[in-house]
């Protein structure tokens, strides 16, 4: 011990973990590896990617060449953000005129009444619309922090 400037209980220390078979297997310090790319430089990728790629993590994986797990760790973090966009009625003055006209074209006052009466409008038939139109009401989509939600209106909702 003396020849090596050790003291007694250094070299306890050295002797029982040599008698431990678990010291040939120690573990060593776990770093995190050093990531591939910068925020910065995935936030460019997503947001120079098309919206419709955008709808959902893999779809958007594979148009900006990012592992889906990378979006999903930036997701959880809060770094990336799902947003929900709503259609919304496209709503203009001739719009508003037409819907006005066929309500009163269903609105009766009968001589004699003093007030007005509906239609029971058991002879109008009423398409459901989802049934022409190719788009869905609502839409998810995975945004960068800058990047804004899309607008989007059509001249019918519902």
């Amino acid at each position: 011990m003396a020849t090596f400037k050790l003291g007694s209980t250094v070299v306890w220390e050295v002797w029982r973990s040599r008698m431990d078979a678990r010291a040939l297997f120690a573990e060593r310090p776990r770093k995190p590896k050093k990531t591939k790319r910068i925020k910065d430089e995935i936030a460019r990728l997503v947001a120079g990617g098309p919206l419709c790629d955008h709808q959902s993590l893999e779809s958007l994986a594979n148009a900006t060449a990012v592992p889906k797990t990378t979006l999903w760790r930036h997701l959880k973090s809060g770094w990336l953000r799902r947003a929900v966009s709503y259609v919304t009625p496209t709503l203009t003055m001739e719009h508003k005129e037409h819907r006005l006209r066929y309500c009163l074209m269903h609105v009766h006052r009968p001589i004699g009444v003093s007030g007005f009466k509906m239609d029971h409008m058991y002879d109008v038939v009423h398409i459901d619309e989802k049934l022409f139109n190719m788009y869905k009401g609502v839409t998810r989509y995975y945004l960068a922090p800058d990047e804004g939600l899309p607008y989007r209106s059509t001249p019918n909702k519902r």
